[in-house]
């Protein structure tokens, strides 16, 4: 049964995301046409290599999609297609010099507009609530 706080918890999860994005657009430093290529981005950031069906999965899309949106970036430069050595059938997807100064720029100016955003909480507050998402993060990772 879906209690009032979790309703709250969901408009507040999403209307925060929003403001985000949103404070991010009125200074013109993210566009948010470029949201999924930027998660694209972080994803492949993080694994280093990735191949086009973990990508699919990752953001919930087929894979069709997933090839389009590689092109996309592809085509800016920001990353790049290499064969494995032994399976040429085995394609990585890896950030080129450009996607990394572009995942650091995004990044940037990300924790910007954290930064005004949470400043209404103190030191306590801001570790609280670390504290619950990383619980919260930790425990349905663990679930898998």
């Amino acid at each position: 049964m879906i209690t009032s706080n979790t309703r709250k918890l969901i408009s507040t999860i999403f209307s925060l995301k929003r403001l985000i994005f949103d404070e991010l657009k009125k200074n013109k430093l993210f566009d948010p046409k470029m949201h999924i290529q930027a998660e694209t981005l972080f994803f492949i950031a993080e694994k280093q290599k990735s191949q086009m069906k973990d990508i699919a999965e990752h953001l919930y899309i087929t894979p069709p999609s997933a090839t389009s949106l590689i092109n996309k970036l592809e085509k800016n430069k920001l990353i790049k297609r290499t064969r494995h050595p032994k399976d040429r059938r085995s394609v990585y997807i890896e950030l080129t010099t450009a996607g990394k100064k572009f995942i650091k720029k995004i990044n940037k100016e990300i924790e910007t507009q954290m930064t005004k955003i949470w400043s209404p909480l103190n030191e306590e507050d801001q570790r609280t609530l670390i504290n619950i998402y990383s619980k919260l993060f930790n425990y349905h990772k663990n679930q898998k």
